[in-house]
């Protein structure tokens, strides 16, 4: 039996500043009767196709980076945060439990993107998640005089946070 091609489709979607790539499908038949069957299967198929490449954008070894970084930067910022307010009048406060707890539930919203992305999976929820903790975080560096040493670590920290969510057409940026 000789099977004939008689569809390729590749598409290229750009919506929001971000690219979503779906890879040629290609199907075969060995009757008209077969290619008409093969491409209707194929067009029922193509909106799940669609909609699993569109929620879940090309993101590629720049966002294993940045997650890196995120992960490094937020230990460093941990240390430096635990050493700063340990030599500071909030040393035993509530505000430096809150702020731990702050930087403990980030860590724990950053796992889950993490996860997420390590299965290939939709991560914008997530993404946005990791923001919604860090601002907490922000809030609490931006009223308290902390040193140079945290304020740099978090300077370096939302410009990360900032190009992951670019990355993944969150629109929320700090």
């Amino acid at each position: 039996m000789k099977l004939s091609k008689v569809l390729t489709i590749g598409t290229v979607l750009v919506a929001s500043s971000a690219i979503y790539v779906i890879a040629p499908t290609q199907a075969y038949a060995a009757s008209s009767t077969q290619a008409a069957l093969a491409v209707e299967n194929l067009s029922e198929a193509m909106p799940l196709i669609l909609a699993d490449r569109f929620e879940r954008p090309a993101l590629n070894g720049s966002t294993q980076q940045i997650l890196n970084r995120i992960e490094n930067r937020t230990d460093r910022l941990r240390d430096s945060l635990d050493s700063t307010l340990d030599d500071s009048r909030l040393n035993g406060s509530n505000r430096e439990d809150n702020i731990n707890q702050f930087v403990r539930d980030f860590e724990e919203a950053t796992k889950g993107l993490r996860d997420r992305f390590d299965r290939g999976q939709r991560i914008s929820d997530n993404v946005q998640e990791v923001l919604n903790q860090a601002s907490r975080i922000d809030n609490f560096i931006r009223r308290q005089r902390l040193n140079t040493s945290v304020e740099r670590e978090w300077v370096s920290l939302r410009q990360d946070l900032n190009e992951l969510a670019r990355l993944s057409n969150v629109a929320r940026r700090f």
